[in-house]
């Protein structure tokens, strides 16, 4: 019961956090709609709305930008002007091809073109009447420090996990931290992992970790609508000693 009401709460935090960069990202899109790339980059005060909207999602929220139809930076929260960075490689972009995706989750990665950790969140910038396609993209972005230092702060035990995974077995961010948690080739294990877990009913189950290979008491949830689920596991070692 207790595993099961602290990853309730965990829950219920990464919802508030996903709807917060849904809002974040709609007002800029509603800003940025029907306005040239150039128009943008030079909009002194577009930048500082940008900024604005960075700053009351810190420490969570880690920056905000939109891109051209290149997927080129042309405004960003932390710079004026913005140096305009190449996205189009990245997973969020792909996913945004398709028309029916409203929203995209992107993987760990290192901010272009500042370097720091990002969980990038995404979405296109609305087409007007008349435009084939969208201007570009807008994306938020989770900050992977500030989520792990909360999962550590929930953790009971040091060898308790909280991690927050996407529905593909990618990790976004992991309390306590592994050296294989950004290996591609673990995704599909992980997936299936997960997939068993949240199918299995609202209990806990025994599950070893594909991570670190210690077994768990393990509940997992997912946050609604996101590709995404929350997970907390129990270490077996802490429950005997207990």
């Amino acid at each position: 019961a207790r595993i099961e009401r602290t990853v309730d709460l965990l829950r219920e935090n990464a919802l508030r956090g996903f709807a917060t960069q849904e809002a974040i990202l709609a007002a800029i899109a509603h800003n940025a709609a029907g306005r040239a790339p150039e128009e943008l980059r030079n909009d002194a005060g577009f930048h500082r709305l940008l900024a604005d909207l960075a700053g009351s999602g810190a420490p969570l929220i880690s920056g905000v930008l939109v891109t051209d139809g290149d997927f080129r930076i042309v405004s960003a929260s932390w710079e004026f002007p913005a140096r305009p960075a190449d996205l189009s490689d990245r997973d969020y972009v792909l996913m945004l091809a398709n028309p029916d995706a409203g929203h995209a989750l992107g993987e760990p990665v290192a901010g272009r073109p500042m370097g720091w950790p990002v969980i990038p969140v995404a979405r296109r910038v609305p087409a007007l009447p008349g435009q084939e396609r969208a201007r570009g993209i807008v994306i938020s972005s989770f900050s992977p420090d500030a989520l792990e230092a909360f999962y550590a702060s929930v953790a009971a035990a040091p060898h308790d996990v909280i991690a927050l995974f996407r529905e593909d077995g990618a990790v976004l961010a992991r309390h306590p931290a592994t050296q294989d948690e950004a290996e591609p080739s673990l995704r599909p294990r992980i997936a299936t992992m997960l997939d068993a877990l949240v199918t299995s009913g609202p209990g806990a189950a025994w599950v070893v970790s594909v991570l670190d290979g210690r077994r768990r008491f393990t509940v997992a949830r997912r946050l609604g609508e996101w590709p995404a689920v929350i997970a907390y596991g129990v270490d077996r070692a802490a429950l005997g000693a207990a």
